[in-house]
């Protein structure tokens, strides 16, 4: 026991040793040499050792006050003098991160604002009488990748048997994006009615270029029952499934707009806030485009650029042509 007290009292000296040579710049303490008590139980210790005038005055404090008093010593002392590197050169404090600077290697960097998200707004066009284009409106505007307009706002021609071919449903798709600013047209199907183990297909068109992209199908479920509420239920589940193939496969879909009128310095195009435009946002300005069998829309000739300064209704905006030459009605813009 006389040892393990001995080599508390030896470590809480040392400590305080070590706080004494890290500095006492601005310290009132004062420090006297004596006989290191640990002299008898290492050959290596040094003969004599500092430690506090009060300790010889005012009896030694136990060993876990010395190590504390020792530990505050060296923490005050390194938080008042920056630490030098082996330059030599005082380490000057680390400068509080500013918007935009780099940020020190391990610290996760600032959130800044990303760019906004502009969304293809689309148009549901349904073939046959089997009652799905509702619902899978109602699973559709809630993806917050595009924007799907209301079927009971839209008035598109009633298509109780399907069109002839893609080229009929190509010209129906570029009159309904004169009509309703529409960036892609999705014909829904439900061919062989509202039957377990029948396919629900929807067929995506470009309405700019009235070409057609994509056709997704699912099947309901072999298992739907018979019962009315039973059936909606799967059908529900498909409409869901289909309403998240459809709007994955759009949002990788680059976005255009269309400038509908120009006045003056004035160009206003059928895109807004519904779009996901904002004011300030830059758009590239091409010469109209057309539409690549097999790969899609195109834009034509970049002419030059232009900054959204305000909207106009729902889905309108308007900015100026910063360069290049002027735009024109039907020509196309497009985002960074």
């Amino acid at each position: 026991m006389r040892i393990l007290k001995l080599v508390v009292l030896s470590l809480g000296a040392v400590v305080a040793a070590c706080a004494h040579n890290q500095g006492t710049s601005g310290k009132t303490e004062q420090y006297v040499e004596i006989d290191n008590p640990a002299m008898t139980m290492s050959p290596n210790a040094p003969a004599k050792i500092f430690v506090p005038r009060s300790y010889v005055e005012d009896g030694v404090p136990r060993g876990s006050e010395v190590i504390k008093k020792g530990v505050e010593e060296v923490a005050g002392n390194f938080r008042q003098t920056p630490q030098e590197p082996r330059s030599g050169r005082p380490v000057q404090p680390a400068a509080h991160a500013t918007e935009g600077s780099r940020p020190a290697s391990g610290m996760a960097p600032a959130a800044t604002k990303g760019p906004a998200m502009t969304k293809n707004r689309i148009v549901l066009v349904e073939i046959g009488q089997n009652d799905v284009t509702k619902p899978l409106y109602e699973n559709l505007r809630a993806t917050p990748s595009v924007f799907t307009l209301d079927p009971s706002q839209v008035f598109v021609p009633l298509l109780t048997t399907p069109p002839s071919d893609s080229r009929e449903k190509g010209r129906i798709s570029k009159n309904i994006q004169r009509d309703y600013s529409a960036n892609m047209v999705v014909f829904v199907a439900a061919p062989e009615g509202i039957v377990p183990g029948k396919p629900v297909s929807a067929e995506i068109f470009d309405a700019a270029g009235g070409g057609f992209l994509r056709r997704i199908e699912t099947s309901i479920p072999t298992g739907a029952a018979a019962h009315p509420a039973t059936g909606e239920t799967m059908l529900s589940g498909v409409l869901a499934s289909l309403a998240d193939k459809i709007s994955s496969y759009i949002a990788l879909l680059p976005w255009y707009g269309r400038i509908t009128e120009v006045e003056g310095s004035r160009v206003y195009i059928a895109a807004g806030k519904e779009s996901g435009l904002t004011v300030g946002q830059p758009l590239n300005v091409h010469r109209k485009g057309r539409f690549i069998e097999g790969l899609g829309y195109a834009p034509g000739e970049k002419i030059g650029t232009l900054v959204i300064e305000g909207f106009v209704g729902a889905n309108g905006s308007f900015g100026t042509i910063g360069n290049g030459q002027g735009a024109q009605a039907e020509d196309i813009v497009s985002v960074e």
